[in-house]
C-alpha cells in the first residue's frame, strides 16, 4: 500500500489533471513513490510524471473545486474511472503495477499484485 492518499485519492487526483489535459488513453505505472503517465494516442510523445507532493497538490486543487463531494460518479470520466480503480486496489489491500486505457480496447485494464505476491 501507498503511503499518504490511498490509491483511490491518488489516480482520482492524477486523472483530474489528465482531464485538463484532455489525455483519454494513456498508460500510467508506478516507478517507486512516483506515477508515470505515457500518453497512448497522441501526436507528439507526452510523458508526466507525478511525485508525491504533485499528487498533494493536486489532490488539494481537486478537493477545492469538488462542490458537491456526496454528489454522483460519472464513471465516463478518466478521473473517476481510476478513482474507481483506486478504490478496488485498495479494498483487496493489492499494489497497483500499471493502468491502460488505449483506443483499440476501449476500455481501461489494471493490473496490481495482491499481498502474497501474483500479479
Amino acid at each position: 500500500m501507498i503511503s499518504g492518499p490511498n490509491y483511490a485519492q491518488t489516480l482520482r487526483a492524477i486523472g483530474q489533471e489528465l482531464e485538463a489535459f484532455n489525455l483519454k488513453y494513456f498508460e500510467l505505472k508506478r516507478e517507486g513513490k512516483d506515477y508515470l503517465v505515457r500518453a497512448a494516442a497522441s501526436p507528439e510523445p507526452l510523458e508526466l510524471r507525478y511525485t508525491p507532493e504533485d499528487i498533494g497538490r493536486l489532490e488539494r486543487q481537486g478537493r477545492a473545486k469538488r462542490s458537491d463531494p456526496t454528489g454522483t460518479s460519472d464513471l465516463s470520466t478518466v478521473s473517476q474511472a481510476l478513482r474507481a480503480i483506486g478504490e478496488y486496489i485498495d479494498r483487496k489491500d493489492c499494489r497497483l503495477l500499471r493502468i491502460s486505457r488505449q483506443i483499440v480496447w476501449g476500455s481501461t485494464f489494471a493490473q496490481y499484485r495482491v499481498s502474497n505476491g501474483h500479479a
